[in-house]
């Protein structure tokens, strides 16, 4: 029997492969082997995307890929590759262009891709297809029969559309360099986000709702950097979504963490996956924001995420796991919700009176008859409506979530994706420095820097840098994203505490970063795999930040940091050729908006001398200013040379200099004056 007659995914060590390694289908990796094979017996492939957290993966899972018939129509006529997007983010971000450009409409998961294997580029693509004829829309059955048809009679089409297909991919990899305007720019971002703001749950209009957490992070960064006319406007705006996303149906009021999206447009009911990237991404946001304007209750969404973190989706050997499924006993949410006398059953009389308003249980069940639990008051406003001491309230509310959470855990839990994969913990590692930082915790700033420490152990390897680890054992080269955001974790862990050993290795990706994936073009690639079908260039923001965004805000301190005017110039670069495609969708860069905001409203400050009133001189900083970037190296650090001779030991107590984009101050030896170069010269601009 041929290999390629058979399901060959049960040695995978993706957790979403293996969910379809009993399939009847004759499932295959995106290998070359594979694709050769495919190209020699002329055969179409069926490429399926998705990943192990994804409801509507398993849905089709069920009723196609576990069905024989359907099965049997799928191993006759094509060759059918299974990918986990998570492990290769390139081809689904390829495929996912091409489903926007020949549906006019975005994708989403499972992504399924007919291929013409001559050139691996799809001629028809979708997403879900129900094994019945639904709304007068034919059945998967039926669009595998038409596709073979097609494929084998109409190759002309099937050539026509495909030579369409890359034609257009190829014109979307095309960057023309512009001046770029950061004034234009930052006030095209703030009026389309406050024209389609929901100007009652906070969000953008409509559903469903995504957290979106970098494009609140860059306005929360305009209002620190620009101070514009509509600041309060956007403060507001900012304060609405993080009480909205944090008090209502999106994050778990019994464990913590923040589920993926709302299916409503009032963050009541969630699709109830939980992934490390958007909770990373929003502790990351709401522990800038803490600091921003000093509500507590921001400070506890960081503390409860975290503990969830640490909870559910630590690894016992180091890292972060990377989902908790939606679904448990074959359905969708059944761990989250809760018939109202399970909740009444668990608790004390007087507990049950609280519980029912305040986990709106008073309200019409909101998921399937049952209800999710949301939190749509404030502890002060409980106590107004239940005419009871503010004290009682707040005593009453942590035992009540504990003995719910208690009755929960009993339940079958959802499966978790136990990869483990660089970018998603490099972005939890801001988050947490960050946090940890909030909050004074040394747990989460030592949880922050073990990860970094496992990164470095486990998926740095060689000097190579892996994506992912399963198993104990690392795999797949990391792509731009990885670097981008392990880079940024990086330069966030030396603003806290200088270690040489993570500077070096900063130097290291940054020099291969420009080495593997600006070539060629005058931004970086996403990839440089060899499988790939065609270049991928992301400059935008999806539900992860833009590489290229995140590396510029890197070398944008890197550069100032080194005096180098070769990176200068390949930030100078990336701007130009990023400009016209701000213009054309202001809301769509946000963190290319925020390295160009870093760059002009931003400096490097870095501080040398004795320890103790180094720290000081940087801890005051750090209180004062939002947006600078504040080094302190000690004395008793020993730099590297080329470090050593911009920064010497200071002969004194301390002294900084102060870096912009266009020169470095002379040593400053007074805090005092120190203070005065930042925030006059700010005044004055």
């Amino acid at each position: 029997m041929s290999s390629f007659n058979r399901n060959n995914l049960s040695h995978c060590p993706s957790p979403y492969l293996q969910q379809h390694a009993n399939n009847p289908v004759f499932w295959q990796e995106w290998t070359t082997q594979v694709l050769d094979h495919a190209r020699s017996i002329n055969k179409p492939i069926l490429l399926s995307i998705g990943y192990s957290a994804c409801h509507w993966c398993h849905v089709m899972e069920a009723e196609s890929f576990s069905d024989q018939e359907t099965a049997n129509i799928m191993n006759q006529h094509f060759i059918n590759i299974k990918v986990d997007r998570e492990e290769r983010p390139d081809l689904d971000k390829l495929f996912q262009q091409c489903h926007q450009l020949l549906n006019h409409r975005a994708g989403g998961w499972p992504l399924t891709v007919f291929i013409d294997p001559k050139s691996l580029m799809p001629f028809f693509i979708g997403t879900y297809f129900s094994n019945r004829t639904v709304n007068n829309q034919p059945s998967f059955q039926q669009i595998l029969a038409t596709i073979k048809d097609i494929y084998e009679c109409k190759y002309t089409d099937v050539e026509n559309v495909r030579k369409k297909v890359t034609e257009s991919i190829e014109k979307l990899n095309v960057t023309t360099p512009e001046s770029y305007s950061l004034k234009q720019h930052t006030s095209d971002f703030v009026e389309h986000y406050l024209q389609n703001q929901d100007e009652q749950w906070g969000g953008l209009q409509g559903a469903p709702k995504f957290p979106q957490p970098q494009l609140l992070s860059a306005l929360l960064h305009i209002i620190q950097t620009k101070r514009p006319v509509t600041s309060e406007k956007i403060y507001q705006a900012l304060m609405r979504t993080a009480q909205s996303m944090s008090r209502i149906g999106l994050f778990d009021h019994l464990s913590g963490g923040f589920f993926r999206y709302c299916v409503d447009e009032h963050w009541g009911v969630p699709h109830f996956e939980k992934m490390l990237y958007d909770n990373a991404l929003l502790i990351n946001f709401y522990a800038d924001l803490a600091k921003f304007s000093k509500e507590g209750f921001l400070a506890e969404v960081c503390y409860k995420t975290y503990s969830w973190l640490v909870s559910e989706m630590s690894s016992d050997n180091g890292g972060f796991y990377s989902a908790i499924n939606a679904d448990s006993n074959g359905k969708e949410g059944t761990f989250y919700v809760f018939e109202k006398n399970e909740v009444r059953d668990q608790l004390t009389e007087e507990e049950w009176k609280i519980a029912e308003l305040s986990l709106g249980l008073s309200q019409p069940p909101n998921f399937n008859n049952q209800w999710h639990i949301q939190c749509w008051y404030s502890d002060e406003s409980l106590a107004e409506k239940l005419s009871i001491p503010l004290k009682q309230v707040q005593w009453a509310l942590e035992p009540i979530k504990q003995k719910l959470l208690s009755y929960r855990n009993k339940r079958e839990k959802p499966s978790r994706d136990e990869k483990i994969l660089t970018g998603w913990n490099a972005l939890l590692v801001t988050g947490l420095l960050k946090a940890g930082q909030l909050l004074n915790n040394e747990d989460i700033i030592n949880t922050a820097n073990d990860t970094l420490v496992f990164i470095h152990q486990n998926l740095w390897q060689e000097s190579e840098l892996y994506s992912c680890l399963k198993d104990g054992r690392a795999y797949q080269k990391a792509n731009v994203d990885d670097f981008a955001y392990l880079m940024q974790a990086l330069m966030t862990s030396l603003k806290y505490e200088w270690s040489n050993e993570n500077y070096r290795w900063l130097c290291e990706l940054c020099e291969q970063c420009i080495h593997r994936f600006l070539k060629d073009t005058p931004v970086f690639n996403f990839s440089d795999a060899e499988d790939l079908p065609m270049n991928v260039i992301s400059l935008a923001d999806d539900a992860l930040p833009s590489g290229n965004g995140l590396i510029l805000q890197v070398l944008i301190q890197l550069a100032r940091l080194q005096s180098d005017k070769k990176i200068q110039n390949i930030v100078h670069q990336v701007f130009e050729h990023s400009t016209s495609r701000l213009k054309l969708s202001p809301l769509g860069y946000p963190s290319i908006l925020r390295a160009m905001l870093d760059f002009e409203s931003s400096s490097l400050i870095v501080i040398r001398g004795l320890r103790s009133e180094g720290i000081r001189w940087q801890q005051t900083l750090n209180q004062k200013t939002h947006n600078h970037y504040v080094l302190f190296i000690a004395n008793d650090e020993s730099l590297p040379e080329s470090l050593e001779a911009k920064y010497p030991k200071s002969e004194n107590n301390c002294y900084a200099i102060v870096c912009d984009q266009t020169h470095c101050s002379a040593p400053i030896n007074e805090y005092s004056e120190l203070e005065n170069t930042l925030f006059n010269k700010k005044s004055a601009e």
